[in-house]
């Protein structure tokens, strides 16, 4: 046989086999700090579900501390919403991110282009 058949076989075994999710211990301590209040669910996730909340938590830990703070004082915000107005923004949400990217762009830059005034007041709405 070739290498290069061998290799193909091996790469073909390695991605039919299932992904085992990492055990809580296997994870940093900054990731579990990031992901503790997860910590009581972690083995009933599953793998695509860690995995997403893995990506989050190193995110976060890149970000600068001011950035840190900033996602900090919004998940506060959020958590201090009416159930309402919670369902609102999430459904808000979920149609941005059906948007076309070239979309979704052009709303960015716009949002950046605003003035603080202007930003509050639809904040408000």
């Amino acid at each position: 046989m070739k290498v290069s058949t061998i290799l193909s076989i091996l790469c073909l075994y390695a991605i039919s086999q299932p992904v085992h999710a990492q055990s809580w211990q296997s994870l940093s301590a900054a990731q579990q700090q990031q992901l503790l209040p997860l910590q009581n669910k972690w083995s009933e996730l599953k793998p695509a579900q860690k995995q997403k909340a893995l990506k989050r938590a190193d995110r976060f830990n890149n970000m600068t501390p001011a950035q840190q703070a900033k996602v900090k004082a919004r998940i506060k915000a959020v958590q201090n919403m009416s159930p309402e107005r919670r369902q609102a923004l999430i459904k808000k949400f979920k149609r941005f991110q059906q948007m076309p990217p070239e979309k979704r762009q052009a709303l960015r830059e716009a949002w950046q282009n605003l003035s603080a005034e202007e930003k509050a007041f639809i904040q408000l709405e």
